[in-house]
């Protein structure tokens, strides 16, 4: 395996985030084969590949008014050099379709080979995602039943 790029080209490759561009990101640099494990004991728990993480991103997406920006927080480079953590957190703005603001922290834990994740383990807030996909997408279902 390459190792992980750079503090600097990493903060470039999750630019994405920071306009709501989720799908961009995942199809971009998280490799066909990536094992994502979302932790925690919620709808979205579980392992992943990468069209697996972005039908559940697609499916999170649909409970925002204002889509959820993200930002980087720092960067912790492991000493085996292709893995790295990312702290992150919901960028001021991202506002729910209740009308709540979202404002998530998020770890990842991240193996790289090259300028690709080939492995995440997500940590975040579960309790205030459980809470606002019960109050938001059962509305937006109500409201595409309409």
């Amino acid at each position: 395996m390459a190792p992980a790029p750079s503090v600097e080209r990493i903060r470039e490759l999750f630019s994405p985030w920071e306009t709501g561009d989720s799908l961009n990101f995942i199809d971009n640099v998280l490799a066909p084969d990536c094992r994502f494990v979302v932790r925690g004991s919620h709808r979205y728990a579980g392992v992943y590949d990468r069209e697996g993480i972005k039908a559940v991103e697609m499916e999170v997406d649909k409970m925002f008014q204002v889509p959820e920006t993200i930002a980087i927080a720092r960067i912790f480079r492991a000493a085996e050099g292709d893995w790295v953590s990312i702290s992150m957190a919901s960028k001021n703005g991202s506002l729910l379709l209740n009308g709540k603001p979202y404002n998530q922290t998020y770890l990842w834990a991240t193996k790289w080979d090259g300028e690709h994740i080939v492995e995440v383990e997500e940590y975040a807030d579960f309790e205030l995602l459980a809470n606002a996909v019960l109050e938001n997408l059962e509305e937006r279902r109500a409201r595409d039943e309409l």
